[in-house]
């Protein structure tokens, strides 16, 4: 038997995975040499810049999500001040976000991010998109990934990579747009 906060834990992460479920569609992308992010959204600020070679964006609760780009940049500052020489990766960045969103989700007088975030950038050169669940789940994605209300409707699948940037842009939009509610 579970005691404690830790018997509230799948609750919490149930919350917060309905509040990122019903959150406004975004999307990532990888086609040639380029990753793109789309969101659905009437906040400007729903497409966040992290530094000079990572973006973000998310789905679920407006706040949550802010919270979780903010938890990037500073990790992406901390290591920008450590390593001088070196970029920050996508990679260490979503799992800097994926460990606080996982401390946050264990309780201890904190509740579940009611967010998944989509961190996009570029590993030596290469394009990367990371998504980040309320439970601290980190996973690269090798084409098209799709969050939020809409992401049930996209097929992974069907993603070309080898688009060109401009028909990626395109592509990108026109699964988006897809991706919407009928009713909205």
């Amino acid at each position: 038997s579970l005691g404690g906060s830790m018997s509230r834990v799948p609750f919490r992460l149930e919350y917060a995975e309905t509040a990122a479920s019903r959150g406004e569609t975004a999307l990532g992308a990888i086609a040639k040499d380029v990753v793109l992010l789309c969101a659905e959204s009437t906040h400007p600020d729903k497409l966040a810049v992290v530094d000079g070679r990572h973006a973000a964006t998310y789905a679920g609760l407006r706040a949550d999500g802010a919270g979780l780009v903010d938890v990037a940049r500073v990790r992406a500052a901390r290591e920008r001040i450590s390593s001088p020489d070196l970029a920050p990766s996508p990679r260490s960045l979503a799992h800097a976000v994926a460990d606080t969103a996982h401390e946050c989700a264990r309780g201890g007088g904190k509740r579940a991010y009611g967010a998944r975030l989509l961190l996009a950038g570029f590993a030596e050169d290469r394009p990367e998109i990371w998504s980040v669940g309320p439970g601290g789940d980190a996973r690269r994605h090798r084409g098209l990934v799709a969050v939020g209300r809409g992401a049930a409707r996209l097929d992974p699948d069907a993603w070309d990579r080898r688009l060109d940037p401009p028909d990626a842009v395109a592509a990108a939009l026109a699964a988006l747009y897809a991706a919407r509610d009928d009713d909205d």
